[in-house]
């Protein structure tokens, strides 16, 4: 093959390379950058730059963004957060800098296993001209939240709840924020939604964005969505003397809050301030919880806001493992208390004491990798579960990815049963017992007319079928 044929099939390449990006997770530079190099292997350095001629002139369409859902990581980028502007427009092939990642937080780009476009944006982008068009933020969940039925006649919130507090291997794992889905059946996946009344997406970035297929999941099982507000020790008290200085500034933070949660179609936050604050800190942070959740209110339907028990009104980080005057007063101005982990049986009667009327709002931590949980965690995790029930209070299981992180991967849906059959034993789960939904492959525009099947005690069940043996409340 001559230099010439090389040169002209390379050029068409490139040109497909532009136009591929639509519906890819690689940037034009990227793909155009690959076919630069072979060029250069087959022929040399001199023939990569005839590529430019054909480069440039052909139009395409881009995102604004990263096709990926990520957190916030910087106060800066909390602070001047505005939703994303997506537009379909002609643009010559853009370098590899991406202008939106002051916006939604630094990360490191990894490489996505397919498409992570959502295919309602991808119908916008065909219908659209390439002249700036404006198109749906990939990453926004437009499912509802539709309560699941109250349990066993109750009203919704007076019996006990289940919150599920999501924390595996970081967080935002290329299954997790892939818009599309994965076709991989071993990723991670949670179809025991009828036990769960509230999930908790959570990292340790300074805000956690729930990335959207597990929104999307989450309402259509009806069970409430909330991200993580989080700050941590030595960084986190740096990061609250920024944020957290007057009444004025905590204000503003609650507002980029609801209007972070608002934008992607999800509840509220759990708020975890694990770091000493001053005296007037805590004057402040009891301003911003209030605030905060009164803005939630009247934005978010449904909304939530969640305390997490760990700095006390004396500014001291001494989590108290129980609802006590040293975090009542923030409790009191949230919807609910996530306790900390540490608990022991003899103090749950207090316990529900201490929260009357609102017991159910009290939410008992279990770690399911032990760590000094009542139970120890683990496959015990029931124990602990038990515990709270009978004293009737609510529970919040903290990493149930435990399974997937620490047993046999290869058995992961035999484990899965078995761990969540211990959990079902103990809480009363909804009528609607709805099996086996694969987390991310849950877009309403692409798969709501799809139907799944998973392994199920050497049978293959299928999605929203009563399966044997599943607890109905």
């Amino acid at each position: 093959m001559s230099k010439e044929h090389v040169i002209t099939i390379a050029a068409a390449a490139a040109a497909c390379a532009a136009a591929f990006c639509v519906v890819s997770s690689y940037s034009p530079a990227a793909l155009v950058s690959r076919t630069r190099q072979w060029v250069i292997r087959r022929c040399g350095s001199k023939a990569a730059s005839s590529l430019q001629a054909v480069e440039q002139p052909w139009p395409r369409a881009s995102f604004a963004g990263p096709p990926e859902c990520r957190p916030i990581s910087t106060v800066t980028q909390l602070l001047t957060w505005q939703p994303p502007q997506h537009t379909a427009q002609s643009a010559a092939p853009a370098g590899p800098t991406d202008s939106s990642a002051a916006v939604i937080g630094s990360h490191s780009q990894q490489q996505p296993q397919q498409s992570t476009y959502s295919p309602v944006v991808l119908t916008n982008l065909r219908d659209s001209s390439a002249s700036g068009s404006a198109v749906a933020d990939p990453c926004s969940s437009s499912i509802p939240l539709v309560l699941s039925r109250p349990r066993r006649g109750q009203a919704h919130g007076s019996r006990p709840q289940l919150l599920v507090c999501h924390d595996m291997m970081g967080g935002y794992l290329p299954q997790d924020t892939l818009l599309a889905g994965s076709a991989n059946p071993n990723h991670y996946r949670l179809w025991h939604w009828d036990c769960i009344d509230v999930f908790v997406y959570f990292s340790h970035h300074l805000v956690t964005i729930p990335p959207k297929g597990w929104v999307h999941t989450a309402h259509k099982h009806g069970t409430q969505m909330l991200g993580t507000f989080i700050t941590e020790f030595g960084q986190g008290r740096h990061i609250c003397n920024r944020l957290f200085s007057s009444k004025a500034s905590a204000e503003a933070v609650a507002d980029q809050l609801v209007a972070i949660a608002a934008h992607y179609g999800f509840e509220g936050w759990l708020v975890n301030i694990e770091n000493s604050l001053s005296l007037e800190q805590v004057a402040v942070m009891q301003h911003f919880v209030g605030y905060l959740r009164a803005r939630v209110h009247a934005e978010i339907q449904h909304g939530l806001v969640v305390w997490y028990d760990a700095v006390t009104t004396q500014g001291e980080l001494r989590w108290q493992n129980t609802l006590s005057p040293l975090n009542a007063p923030f409790y009191d101005l949230a919807d609910a208390l996530f306790v900390n982990y540490t608990w022991t049986p003899q103090i749950l009667p207090a316990t529900a004491a201490a929260a009357a009327n609102r017991m159910s709002q009290v939410y008992l931590g279990v770690d399911v990798h032990g760590r000094g949980s009542y139970g120890g965690g683990g496959h015990n995790v029931d124990v602990a579960l038990q515990a709270a029930r009978s004293a009737g209070l609510s529970a919040a299981l903290f990493a149930p990815g435990w399974i997937y992180e620490n047993l046999d991967r290869t058995r992961f849906h035999e484990f899965q049963e078995q761990w969540w059959y211990k959990v079902r034993r103990v809480d009363t789960c909804s009528s609607a017992c709805k099996q086996h939904l694969p987390q991310q492959l849950a877009d309403q525009e692409q798969h709501s007319d799809m139907l799944y099947q998973m392994p199920h005690k050497g049978k293959l069940a299928h999605v929203g079928a009563p399966v044997k043996g599943c607890a109905v409340g």
